[in-house]
């Protein structure tokens, strides 16, 4: 007897097994499929693979295949950081292109797989699963005095996006703050650190102040003489 087989679609998968053989000999049937696809049924609706039969007369056997879909899944660490692109079902051997997008005060740091490109192209072999890695960036806040002798500031440092900072300016015996240079009289100064910062705290003697207070009284009077 001549037994037949095919594929339904040589292009995802091929089927071994066919010949001229004698009546009722057990013969072996195998679909293989391809990289990417799968074997689904023989066209009788027989799901078995390799399948064995045992012909009586001229036969054909089919085979059915179909192509895999796998599943990329992307994740962010933290939400609140940064989000990410791409993700999705795809065939096999789709390049699919993904992105990990930080949010403002953010950057991305690598992929779970190490690889540190925030935008890149994979290759789809299989199922996967990947997270990509956000921090906060930080801010070097420096705070100095103008006169260390007058006085001292403190909370200088290095901060993540967006945390408090608490500039503190301490006068000297006598002596007394005035102002930051950006124009900010409260003490402590407290704001969230988003930039660099450089600032500086002035002091005075407060013989100084009321020394000057007398030359301004002196000016006064003057004039209205």
């Amino acid at each position: 007897v001549v037994v037949s087989v095919q594929s339904s679609n040589p292009s995802l998968g091929t089927v071994i097994g066919g010949g001229t053989y004698e009546k009722y000999t057990p013969i072996t049937l195998t679909a293989i499929p391809n990289q990417g696809c799968r074997f689904v049924k023989w066209t009788d609706g027989n799901t078995d693979n390799p399948r064995v039969i045992v012909p009586e007369s001229d036969c054909t056997y089919i085979a059915e295949f179909e192509e895999v879909n796998y599943t990329l899944t992307l994740a962010a660490n933290d939400v609140t950081m940064g989000n990410v692109l791409g993700e999705g079902t795809y065939k096999y051997g789709t390049e699919v292109a993904i992105n990990a997008i930080p949010n403002t005060g953010y950057q991305f740091t690598q992929w779970s797989d190490n690889d540190t490109n925030a935008s890149r192209t994979i290759t789809i072999t299989s199922d996967l699963s990947l997270t990509a890695y956000f921090h906060p960036m930080k801010y070097t806040i420096t705070a100095t005095s103008n006169d260390e002798k007058l006085g001292t500031v403190y909370g200088s440092g290095e901060y993540s996006y967006n945390a408090s900072v608490s500039l503190m300016a301490v006068p000297q015996v006598g002596c007394e703050f005035i102002t930051w240079t950006n124009g900010v009289n409260t003490n402590p100064y407290v704001f969230n650190a988003v930039e660099n910062v450089t600032i500086q705290a002035i002091f005075r003697s407060k013989s100084s102040s009321l020394h000057d207070v007398e030359i301004e009284e002196n000016i006064s009077a003057q004039k209205v003489l």
